[in-house]
């Protein structure tokens, strides 16, 4: 039984090689107008065969190779794209709030703590929050005014948090 699993996954890899990869370049081409930008072109070039490797057995021979092949790239290129759109992309917000705080007890010490009652920031924040996209906007309300983690800030809004 191993054996006959064996010489069938030889037989597909050996069939992969000889219709697929000859399409390797025209496939880069396209993922290097897709992505316009050559190392982001590579990763798609890499996941795209990976791709049809992984769904070799959904190939239907005798079909078109190097469009099945087109497919696979632009969905995964799509895919990617809508991904990155609704990641945050967060450097080290405890870092971050630490330095504001410093900075707003310096403020303090230095007799400048009245300041920052007299100043009225409302309308400058308004207009920074609508130029925002609104993910963005979402983000800095649940964050900034609301007090969440960026952690539960996106759960909340069901958005993965990027690493850095």
């Amino acid at each position: 039984m191993e054996l006959a699993h064996d010489t069938r996954r030889a037989a597909a890899q050996a069939d992969f090689q000889r219709v697929a990869l000859p399409w390797l370049p025209h496939v880069s081409r396209y993922a290097r107008l897709l992505a316009r930008n050559p190392s982001d072109a590579d990763d798609l070039t890499q996941e795209t065969f990976l791709r049809a490797y992984q769904g070799w057995n959904t190939f239907r021979p005798g079909t078109d190779c190097r469009r099945w092949l087109f497919a696979i790239c632009r969905n995964t290129f799509l895919r990617v794209r809508h991904r990155d759109r609704r990641m945050l992309a967060v450097d080290d917000p405890e870092a971050e709030m630490r330095a504001t705080t410093q900075l707003y007890w310096d403020a303090v010490g230095s007799g400048l703590d009245d300041v920052f009652d007299r100043v009225d920031l409302r309308p400058a924040l308004e207009r920074c929050l609508r130029a925002m996209l609104p993910e963005y906007a979402e983000t800095v309300l649940l964050v900034d005014v609301e007090g969440y983690t960026y952690a539960d800030a996106a759960t909340e809004l069901g958005v993965p948090v990027a690493p850095c």
